[in-house]
């Protein structure tokens, strides 16, 4: 079956409210774009994966544990988590200077998302790297990245203390839209982030943008773990098909 085995989509969406706003191929205000989720992508590293939201896709490796001497004690103690994201020339921005913003700003909310699920303090003396590349960017790139490392963080075999899925909700022209576009993002006066975890249905990041009164936040956020836990449910199936194929099942 080649790569469409490992295809996911379209996904159910979340019921909600009574509003109906049709987007790009009729999609609805609640609705994900169809995923598709790949891991073993990048022959050379410790574990790898590749995200498609249909023109969002993102591509995403992971090296180490590598071995890091001297540095401060909790450094010594606890493997370091650096996180590096770089975007292809055609990626879809045109503005430098903001891509270079948002792409050190996107750095660190993936560094911490993940230092909340990797079990650093097996790893003493070591550093994590894990490396994404935007390959093309039509919005929702960020939570795109989350989810990928994730993926690739499970591929390499570090220790997870549980897998995490990320999800994104823009507030647009008074209207809340799941998933959004780049467009869609353009328009939005707010966003919102989460992360989350996919056994415990806890959410360990939540990162706002913009302007939202305290109900649309509160609706944003039921709306983006609606999400995200759709999209933990194929992070699973995805690990588990690669493991049932790694053992010729």
């Amino acid at each position: 079956m080649g790569l469409r085995e490992f295809d996911y989509g379209p996904l159910v969406s979340v019921e909600r409210g009574t509003e109906v706003t049709t987007r790009e191929r009729k999609r609805q205000w609640n609705e994900l774009r169809p995923l598709f989720m790949r891991t073993r992508m990048v022959s050379h590293a410790a574990g790898s994966s590749y995200l498609e939201a249909e023109n969002s896709k993102v591509i995403c490796s992971v090296n180490g544990p590598l071995a890091n001497t001297g540095g401060r004690t909790e450094a010594i103690e606890r493997a370091k988590i650096s996180c590096y994201i770089s975007r292809t020339k055609f990626c879809g921005l045109e503005d430098d200077e903001l891509e270079k913003r948002a792409t050190t700003e996107y750095e660190g909310i993936v560094c911490r998302a993940l230092e909340s699920i990797v079990r650093v303090e097996q790893y003493p003396k070591s550093t994590i790297e894990v490396h994404v590349l935007v390959i093309e960017d039509d919005g929702s790139t960020l939570s795109a990245a989350i989810t990928c490392a994730c993926l690739a963080l499970a591929d390499a075999k570090i220790e997870l203390r549980e897998l995490m899925a990320c999800c994104s909700v823009v507030n647009a022209n008074g209207q809340l839209l799941l998933d959004p576009t780049l467009d869609e993002e353009k328009e939005a006066s707010g966003s919102v982030l989460v992360s989350y975890l996919a056994t415990s249905g806890k959410v360990s990041t939540v990162f706002q943008t913009g302007q939202l009164a305290y109900d649309e936040m509160a609706q944003a956020v039921e709306l983006t773990i609606s999400g995200a836990r759709e999209i933990a449910v194929l992070v699973r199936n995805c690990l588990r098909q690669r493991e049932s194929k790694d053992r010729g099942l």
